[in-house]
């Protein structure tokens, strides 16, 4: 890695505004030192693209000000950028789609302040035609996903509809709510079968008090289970996932033999084995069959 930002001659940063500014500054030094060339980022070309109207960076129990502060604006760095703006819509020019047009309008109007603001509240309402409210999970999941009891095994339905959510622990929620509405049978995959030594253990202490909870054996399996349910209500990563035959799965890693990325949809085999030996990948509107 070492050689090749030695070479390189532009590095693009792309969703820029979620980053630190202390992120972009070790960045800087790193190639300067790299490089030998004490100009900024080594002389190196640097691509920063994203929208300051979007989320910034996330910093644990901080208040708006902390956040503000740690913003790329607020870096020495960036007096040495020049801004570029783009300010035509291509994925909405490009499908001729004015309910999108519409829609991303709206957004824009949201970011650049030209909602009018409650000041007693300091809250904004929303136009009427920018969504649809609905009052519970429940009700959001029967309105994206109705019927879901038979439409589940269709990946082109599928593949048009998503529910996005903020928090793990709204996912998790909200797939507890889809997949009871399924009759299938529940499979349980855990992220840990065995732990030879207690010491390889190593669990957050406000989750589990107990290292050895996390050997697999018969009379700790609803131990590991509740646990997984309790990492999700928290915020953490389940070591648990509860599945049925034929759900939708959502790929966000990569899968070398394919060079896949990105997010893909990927509906469960008819039989849940320990792992998957074959399975249907749905992308937007096309379908891929492969071997995994």
């Amino acid at each position: 890695m070492g050689k090749i930002l030695q070479k390189c001659k532009l590095i693009v940063w792309d969703e820029c505004t979620m980053a630190h500014k202390k992120s972009l500054e070790a960045l800087d030094r790193s190639l300067q030192d790299l490089r030998g060339n004490t100009r900024p980022f080594g002389n190196a070309l640097i691509l920063l693209a994203g929208d300051f109207r979007q989320t910034l960076p996330v910093i644990p129990r901080s208040t708006p000000a902390d956040e503000i502060n740690a913003s790329l604006k607020r870096s020495a760095l960036w007096q040495h950028v020049k801004t570029l703006k783009l300010i035509k819509n291509m994925r909405v020019q490009l499908q001729n789609d004015r309910s999108a047009e519409i829609s991303s309008n709206q957004l824009l109007d949201i970011g650049n302040r030209k909602v009018p603001v409650d000041l007693t509240s300091g809250k904004i309402s929303l136009p009427h035609n920018f969504c649809n409210l609905v009052t519970s999970k429940r009700e959001l999941v029967e309105r994206v996903f109705p019927d879901i009891q038979t439409n589940f095994k269709n990946p082109n339905w599928l593949s048009e509809r998503a529910i996005l959510a903020a928090k793990n622990k709204d996912v998790y929620q909200l797939n507890n709510v889809i997949q009871s509405r399924i009759q299938n049978e529940t499979v349980t995959y855990k992220s840990v079968d065995t732990v030879v030594e207690v010491d390889e253990a190593q669990v957050h202490s406000t989750i589990v008090s107990k290292p050895t909870h996390l050997r697999m054996g018969v009379s700790t399996v609803h131990a590991f289970e509740r646990l997984s349910k309790n990492a999700g209500e928290m915020g953490y990563q389940q070591p648990c996932c509860f599945l049925k035959h034929n759900i939708a799965l959502n790929l966000t890693v990569d899968v070398p033999k394919m060079s896949l990325g990105n997010s893909l949809s990927l509906p469960a085999p008819n039989n849940l084995t320990s792992s998957c030996e074959k399975c249907e990948l749905t992308i937007g509107f096309k379908n891929l069959y492969a071997d995994m």
